[in-house]
């Protein structure tokens, strides 16, 4: 509420009546509660700002934790992923080997079935008494060995 210089002459004029100086008072005690009031709620809002800043640092210090995390998380995962790539190209040149290895003993294994295949149209088909007559009554000294060798290389001559 604003004054008008005339109204605060006739509020100085007036002021000695009874009336007027308890208006004057309530106004007065009216001010000075507003003030405490406005002076509380600036204290209260400065509370708020403190309060508020303290979130947003603690805010800000579990982002900057949580980021670290992350980082140390996807850098363990990226070293996982490594140990697998590795793992897997062991693997796959473990597996390969072992193909390797199976194809040569294919390879052992077919050049066994024909060199057994030449030995029984030599020979024809041989039972194990057959074998064993054989070994016995014409190989005495166990050159059986030396004996299919020796045929051997004059077959693939």
């Amino acid at each position: 509420m604003e004054f008008a210089p005339q109204d605060s002459m006739d509020m100085n004029a007036s002021s000695n009546d009874p009336e007027n100086f308890s208006i004057m008072n309530q106004l007065r005690k009216k001010i000075r509660l507003d003030g405490k009031s406005l002076l509380a709620l600036y204290m209260e809002l400065d509370e708020e700002k403190s309060a508020s800043k303290v979130a947003a640092n603690n805010a800000m210090a579990m982002i900057t934790r949580l980021q670290a995390e992350k980082a140390a998380v996807q850098m363990e995962a990226m070293q996982y992923q490594r140990m697998m790539e590795e793992q897997t190209e062991y693997d796959q040149e473990a597996l390969q080997e072992t193909n390797d290895l199976l194809d040569e003993r294919e390879h052992e294994l077919n050049i066994l079935e024909a060199e057994l295949e030449v030995y029984r149209k030599k020979f024809g088909c041989l039972k194990e008494d057959d074998y064993q007559l054989f070994k016995d009554d014409i190989l005495p000294d166990n050159t059986l060995a030396g004996y299919a060798q020796n045929d051997h290389q004059e077959t693939l001559e």
